[in-house]
Order: C-alpha cells, then sequence, then structure tokens
C-alpha cells in the first residue's frame, strides 16, 4: 500500500503524498511493484525464497523470520547451534565477517541499489556473485555521484575515499542496536582530530570540529559534520537519507552544471555565487582539476565531442572503481577505433566492477565481432562478469563458438537462463528470455 504507520511520530501517511498515481501505472499500489514478494521481503525478511509459478502466476514465498533477524547478516545458524547444545569449546561456527570488504559486501546485499545474478545469495560469497549494483546513471545520481533516487548507499559509498582506505559501516553503525557509535561531531571526531586514528596513516592529524575549519557558530546547524559533507535527501515523505559518498560543499559545480550543493541546502535565501564567494573567502581559490562531473554530464546529455575524457577517467587507476566503471559503461555510443579499442583493454581490468561496464559497453558492437574478446569472460571467476557476457552472447550462433569454449559457453548461458526463469514474475525476465 501506498499508506504505511510512521512508528516514531505515531500516525499513519501517505508514501508519495505529492504525487497522483494512476491506477494503470506499475507504481500503483494494485501493480506489480506494490507486490511484497517481488522485490521488497528479500531485504526485510530472513531467508527469502520468493518460489514464483509462471504457469500460476502465484508466488509460494517461504522465509525464516519475517524481521531481519542474525541469520540475515550471520548466514545459516544450524551449526553454530548444534554447537551450543554440545557444550564443547571448539570451533563454534560463529560466521563472524572479518575483512573490510567482506564487511561492507555484507550490508551492500540489502543497502544497494542492484539486481541479483544469481538464483540464490550464499553466504561468504562475493558480492558480485549474486548482485550487480547500479552504476552511476543520471536517473539515480547527479553527474557529480550525489545522490538523486533512492540507491541506499553502497553505490555513494564506493566512490568515498573512506571505503578505498578500509572505513566500513560498523565503524560508524552499531549492526545490533541499529544506532551510530557516537553522537554528533564526535562520531567524526574518532579518526578526524589531532591525534589522528592509527589505522588510517594519510588522514591529517588536525583539529576539524572548530571554526577554523567550518567557518559557523559552534554547535550550529552549519558546524555539524554531516550537513556539510553528508547532506539529506527524503524519500516517501518522513525518511531522510544522508550521503555516503562524504564529498565537500561545491556550489561551483551547481553553477557550471546544476547539481546541488550543501551550502544552499542550508541557505535557500542565498545563490550558489553568493556561496562559492564564501568559500573562496575562507579558503582561497583553489585550481582544481578534471572533474568526472563534467565529463559525465555532457556524456550523459550526448554532448561529449569525443570518447578521450572517458577513456581517461576509466583508466585512471586513482578513481573510485564505479566512477571507473561508469566511465567505461558511457563509451558504449562511441564506436571509433580509439573507444573500441579501451574498451577491450577494460575487459582484462582487475576490477569486476569495470570488466562488467565493459562489456556492457560492447553492446553496439555486432556480437560476432567481439566474440574472441568476450569468450575468455566465459572463465571469469565473478559471476556477474559472466551474466554479461552470457546477455551479449545469447544470439550467437554455436559454430561461432570454438569447440574448446563451447562447454563454458553453453553453463554460462544456463546459469544465464536459470537466472531469467527465476525473474518470470518481471517483465524483464521474459525479455531476456526472449532474446
Amino acid at each position: 500500500f501506498t499508506i504505511a504507520w510512521d512508528s516514531q511520530q505515531k500516525k499513519w501517511f501517505h508514501l508519495y503524498s505529492d504525487e497522483h498515481i494512476k491506477s494503470n501505472n506499475p507504481l500503483h499500489w494494485s501493480k506489480h511493484f506494490f507486490t511484497w514478494n517481488v522485490s521488497c521481503a528479500e531485504c526485510h525478511s530472513t531467508d527469502v525464497k520468493k518460489n514464483y509459478n509462471a504457469s500460476t502466476k502465484t508466488y509460494d514465498t517461504r522465509y525464516h523470520e519475517i524481521n531481519v533477524g542474525c541469520q540475515s547478516c550471520h548466514g545459516p545458524g544450524k551449526a553454530h547451534i548444534a554447537w551450543a547444545h554440545k557444550h564443547e569449546p571448539s570451533d563454534h561456527h560463529s560466521r563472524i565477517v572479518k575483512t573490510p570488504m567482506q564487511k561492507i559486501e555484507q550490508c551492500a546485499r540489502c543497502h544497494s541499489r542492484r539486481h541479483p545474478v544469481s538464483i540464490d545469495d550464499r553466504f561468504g560469497d562475493a558480492f558480485l556473485d549474486h548482485f550487480m549494483p547500479a552504476l552511476l546513471r543520471s536517473d539515480l545520481y547527479y553527474p557529480d555521484g550525489q545522490i538523486k533516487e533512492e540507491v541506499y548507499v553502497y553505490g555513494s559509498f564506493l566512490q568515498s575515499k573512506m571505503y578505498r582506505l578500509g572505513v566500513t559501516c560498523i565503524d560508524c553503525h552499531n549492526p545490533h542496536s541499529l544506532q551510530l557509535v557516537a553522537k554528533g561531531n564526535s562520531l567524526c571526531a574518532q579518526c578526524h582530530n589531532p591525534q589522528g586514528n592509527s589505522r588510517f596513516q594519510s588522514l591529517p592529524k588536525k583539529l576539524y570540529d572548530n571554526p577554523s575549519h567550518h567557518h559557523h557558530q559552534p554547535n550550529s546547524a552549519g558546524a555539524q559534520c554531516v550537513n556539510c559533507h553528508m547532506p539529506t535527501t527524503t524519500y516517501m515523505t518522513i525518511d531522510p537519507r544522508r550521503d555516503h559518498r562524504f564529498g565537500i560543499p561545491r556550489p561551483d559545480l551547481t553553477i557550471s552544471i546544476g547539481v546541488p550543493n550543501a551550502c544552499n541546502r542550508c541557505h535557500r535565501d542565498q545563490s550558489a555565487t553568493w556561496a562559492q564567494q564564501q568559500i573562496e573567502q575562507w579558503f582561497g581559490k583553489r585550481q582544481r582539476g578534471d572533474e568526472f562531473a563534467h565529463v559525465f554530464a555532457k556524456a550523459q546529455a550526448n554532448t561529449l565531442p569525443s570518447a578521450n575524457p572517458l577513456i581517461t577517467i576509466a583508466t585512471d587507476s586513482q578513481q573510485a572503481s564505479i566512477v571507473r566503471a561508469t566511465a567505461t559503461q558511457l563509451l558504449l555510443p562511441f564506436e571509433d577505433k580509439m573507444a573500441l579499442k579501451a574498451k577491450l583493454h577494460l575487459l582484462t581490468d582487475k576490477n569486476a566492477l569495470i570488466r562488467v561496464a565493459a562489456v556492457r559497453s560492447l553492446a553496439n558492437v555486432p556480437p560476432a565481432s567481439v566474440t574472441s574478446d568476450l569468450l575468455p569472460l566465459l572463465h571469469d571467476p565473478i559471476r556477474a562478469v559472466r551474466i554479461e557476457v552470457a546477455s551479449i552472447l545469447a544470439g550467437t550462433p554455436k559454430h561461432l563458438i570454438p569447440s574448446a569454449q563451447q562447454d563454458a559457453f553453453e553453463k554460462v548461458m544456463q546459469e544465464y537462463q536459470a537466472l531469467q526463469e527465476s525473474n518470470r514474475d518481471l517483465a524483464s525476465g521474459y525479455f531476456n528470455l526472449g532474446n
């Protein structure tokens, strides 16, 4: 339903009070996307099995718990319970993820805008073996990477320096109480302080929570770290969500390409030009390098004259992987020799997100002309890459596949077909099967 209960304010509210959604719209409450089984259940309940029957057009959905329980994050608990009953001090099978990447990917399974690439999400597997996150698409993100639509954090966090340096979700969030680990600026001051943090040696040691840094009255809204570096966007009427890319206020980008900026979210009576002048007064005029925001803005508007700026970003190892992958995917309409060479080179990038994007960038190229380049990816260790290759090669006649690769080709196509069969409650499942 589009009516929900606000558990904090203790009242009913309309999810989309500013929109009149007609009954023939897929987002109407009576239509497909408001069916609990389709996509809501898998993140709001534990160990959900959708079990859609295409012949009867019915669901037989099963779950272990109606809410998010221990096994949602820690995986199957059967062995742990058996250990507890034995009272033996051996392996307790607690299934606690250990590395920063594992911790982040465990949260990302639900806290991301993504689509499945497997039938069943197995605990402990790599995130990209079961899901593919949305890249910085123009309908979801602004050209500079700020959140526009609901993207559920992960894609934003991938853009941040914090992610690249090993900060994890639980450095700030208590996963059991669902509260922040500290209040106000004390949360950021765990690391951003004169003593620093031994885990992050590259972080400048200085006093951040001070007017010399934020240039606002102490304890005011403008002095709160999150209001400048994690501005909110409100979804579903009552749900303000903070941007986890941890960017800096950039009113200059508002002036040049029209994206929002943190300054004018508070100073609504002032212009972006005024905000930029304030920043220059405090910090001086700073010469910034080529911003991917300008390149993405032009590419998304189909006004980029050549692929060169995108190639520069896609091959820049200093850029965030999701930024590089987005630049790679935006190479799609460019079909000159230099662009094609870059696309083929990026097929072998060590980052799987970029390999997926490189495969997508070849979607307009006749499959027969790139089959030999795509075939090695049938053996890619990451399922998201293999599934993307399958979507490109799905219509390739079998005689064009070398005999040495036919077993791998058949196996990946079976993976792809099984995935689409599991999504026959979605139009995309039928569309992909038809292709």
